[in-house]
């Protein structure tokens, strides 16, 4: 019988054991649960608090800053507060960086003059500055208008309720959430801790279901499937489809650092520093070449790559170099990984 609810009983699902039907309902139907947890209290609540903090995006500290936010005499919370920079689309640097070398190239191939690219030993070489410039024009180009703020909450005390797991919590529905209230808060807490414990939970399943495909499709790694698979986890009254779908996950911001990353005041074993900072070290008078070949940070591959010329005040470097040194960065940047889709399809009508 139809029934009109008031509220919804959100349960700690039980520790997963085994790939079972009913540890794919289960999982399933967590991920429902936790959504509306995220959605009908912990963003409610948090809005509320960081509304309380008096900064945003347009409103920011010269620093971080902890606002204290009492609730009642046996409750307290903390909001950080911390000024960031919104990710960047670093692949679109990435791009035009690949792009820029390119057409220099293919400017030279031509027979294209251009006052940034000389001819020595008959390839062409480009400075470090305009390289350098590129880049650094790019990136500042990218980050204009996206300074903000970073906020998270924490709980100040009591300490026992910080460390409870509870089993069950219930949203009622025409409950503000966002209001500062006692009782709010407590249960901003008891959401955010049975949210992550059963994140957990439903983490651990999802690798034993994944450890379980990949065994039946006889492929011993995820980095060792390459191409999208689809199995199906038949039970009585439904079937489960698990796809796996290979994935490379790019690190562009680690890739412009591989060529830009300052150098620190003190130069040890595993310092990292940018390739065309180094090139500028090296061909200093500072006796800084000899300090990166001890330190192991430069070698005769590297040398070979990019052989660096002083002509007057600039420093050049092949061109044809960079773009090999792109590439490979590019390549070092991608990790493996496998997205894990599961599709229930029911058996009965």
């Amino acid at each position: 019988m139809v029934k009109i609810i008031t509220e919804l009983n959100i349960h700690l699902p039980k520790e997963f054991v085994g790939i079972t039907e009913n540890n794919f309902w289960r999982y399933l139907l967590w991920q429902v649960d936790r959504k509306e947890l995220t959605k009908r209290i912990k963003t409610r609540f948090e809005e509320g608090a960081f509304a309380f903090s008096g900064y945003d995006d347009d409103h920011r500290p010269k620093g971080e800053v902890t606002t204290p936010l009492p609730i009642e005499q046996e409750l307290e919370f903390a909001i950080q507060t911390e000024l960031t920079t919104k990710r960047p689309a670093y692949s679109q640097v990435n791009d035009e960086f690949g792009n820029y070398l390119s057409f220099l190239l293919e400017q030279r191939e031509k027979r294209i003059l251009r006052r940034d690219v000389i001819t020595i030993d008959g390839e062409p070489y480009v400075s470090i500055s305009d390289l350098l410039g590129k880049l650094k024009s790019d990136l500042k180009t990218l980050l204009e208008g996206r300074e903000g703020v970073s906020q998270s909450l924490k709980i100040v005390k009591p300490a026992e309720l910080l460390a409870k797991i509870p089993q069950t919590v219930s949203i009622v529905f025409d409950r503000d959430y966002s209001a500062l209230t006692d009782y709010n808060g407590r249960i901003y807490v008891e959401a955010v801790n049975l949210s992550g414990e059963g994140d957990k939970r439903a983490k651990l399943f999802k690798a034993s279901l994944l450890e379980d495909s990949l065994k039946t499709i006889g492929v011993q790694s995820k980095k060792d499937l390459k191409e999208v698979v689809t199995l199906s986890y038949p039970f009585e009254s439904a079937d489960f489809i698990h796809q796996l779908e290979p994935r490379t996950v790019p690190s562009y911001g680690g890739i412009l650092d591989a060529f830009i990353h300052p150098a620190p005041e003190r130069i040890a074993i595993n310092s990292k520093i940018g390739d065309f900072i180094k090139v500028v070290m090296m061909m200093s008078d500072d006796g800084l070449a000899e300090t990166l070949r001890n330190k192991g940070l430069v070698n005769e591959e590297f040398v070979a790559s990019y052989k660096p010329v002083r002509r007057e005040e600039n420093v050049y470097v092949r061109l044809k170099g960079v773009l090999e040194r792109l590439k490979r960065y590019r390549a070092d940047s991608i990790t493996p990984t496998v997205e894990q889709n599961i599709i229930l399809r029911p058996t009965r009508y």
